[in-house]
């Protein structure tokens, strides 16, 4: 048993035999607030990377599109179209997951916070 879960039980056991339940209410609270941002904070982390895998794709994409995919370039204004859409997915990927980035370093953070 680790020192938290006996300091846990013993203010549990402390709170129960003298009544006080802001202890135990407290501690539950706690609890509550750790698991909550640990399991969001895991869940992120799984998407990081489906994002990262985004960012490939549209990098791959945008390379796949630049050379008209090796194919001979009939259509010069489709094709300029496809190389501008390709690297605007790019970009957008790249902002979806800094944006994703920035928010799961806030979430550490707050979680340090609290645990501090």
């Amino acid at each position: 048993m680790s020192k938290t879960n006996i300091m846990s039980f013993k203010n549990q056991l402390l709170a129960h035999l003298t009544g006080d339940d802001n202890t135990v209410i407290a501690e539950k609270r706690w609890r509550q607030a750790n698991s909550a941002f640990t399991s969001h904070i895991a869940q992120m982390e799984g998407k990081t990377i489906d994002l990262e895998d985004a960012v490939d794709t549209a990098r791959e994409n945008y390379k796949l599109a630049c050379i008209n995919n090796g194919n001979s370039i009939d259509d010069k204004a489709g094709y300029v179209r496809s190389v501008i859409n390709a690297l605007n997915k790019v970009t957008t990927a790249e902002e979806n997951l800094a944006d994703h980035t920035t928010e799961l370093q806030a979430l550490k953070q707050i979680l340090t916070d609290l645990e501090g």
